[in-house]
């Protein structure tokens, strides 16, 4: 049976919870996919526990080892990898409910054809059972990531489901020294050409870890300025609202002073505003940044 879909996993030491996303993908409804696994440089017992699984044979697993080097190098391995027509990253303390491949089928089934579409928004829950954001906008069936946000007033973290084609198109940044980037940069560039098709069901569960990027995003908003400053870059330059575009220039202008990158008013884009808006930026770095 060929497959459709690959299920991605960047991981890192997470032995003691890959196992609950490992029977989640045993128990789907739908078995044609692959779950790739980019071990990203883990000293715990990764390997072993995935070669177990890979030679018990319920579902098709391929494993791959790199040095450390951050989630973004390891999504970008992981989508040179991948051969089926979609391609979804679960993370390694999360997991699927059984219908969740099966449901992503029908649906594309449904709406590949359609125009500037390049695949699924879905919802996320937690394992109580309860919806991780506000919930889908009623009565709209397509959407761009950024416009979910921002015209329809979406709050929370949905699953996303891309043609494989498009990510290659929009490769994570991989900055030099820097471990993490900001996944909304790729998820905003995609937005200002191509749409994805709502499906207003649960089929991702997560929840929160105490050694997660979220309870850390503080100390990796430090730890990698470069990708933040990019990122607020990207983010002035879309923006609509005069307001919010004033705070993301000021919030780019306070992570280049963290990176010390240099000509940064010039290379900002919008070097008038930059300029403007130094000061504001600078109170941001020392308050939020430098005196972490």
């Amino acid at each position: 049976m060929e497959s459709f879909l690959t299920v991605f996993t960047p991981t890192y030491n997470r032995s003691h919870t890959l196992p609950r996303l490992y029977e989640s993908l045993c128990q789907q409804t739908r078995k044609d996919f692959i779950w790739i696994v980019v071990d990203d440089g883990s000293t715990d017992h990764t390997a072993a526990l995935v070669n177990t699984w890979i030679k018990e044979e319920r579902c098709n697993i391929q494993y791959y080892f790199q040095t450390n080097r951050g989630k973004q190098f390891a999504h970008n391995r992981g989508v040179e990898l991948a051969t089926t027509e979609l391609f979804v990253c679960v993370d390694s303390d999360d997991y699927l409910t059984p219908n969740a491949v099966g449901n992503i089928g029908s649906k594309w089934e449904r709406c590949s054809d359609t125009k500037h579409v390049c695949g699924i928004l879905s919802l996320r829950g937690y394992p109580d059972g309860s919806l991780n954001g506000s919930g889908f906008p009623q009565g709209v069936e397509t959407t761009s990531i950024y416009d979910l946000y921002t015209k329809h007033g979406f709050s929370g973290d949905t699953m996303l489901v891309f043609t494989l084609n498009i990510l290659r198109q929009f490769p994570f940044p991989e900055i030099p020294g820097e471990r993490f980037i900001n996944e909304a940069i790729v998820y905003n560039r995609i937005s200002k050409q191509y749409t994805m098709a709502i499906l207003d069901q649960i089929l991702y569960v997560g929840q929160y870890l105490p050694d997660g990027y979220t309870h850390n995003i503080v100390e990796i908003m430090r730890q990698n300025p470069r990708g933040f400053s990019l990122y607020y870059k990207e983010l002035v330059l879309m923006e609509k609202s005069l307001l919010r575009k004033w705070k993301y220039a000021a919030q780019y202008i306070a992570f280049a002073v963290h990176g010390e990158e240099q000509h940064m008013i010039k290379n900002s884009a919008f070097p008038l505003l930059s300029l403007l808006l130094f000061p504001l930026g600078l109170w941001y770095y020392r308050k939020k940044l430098k005196s972490v």
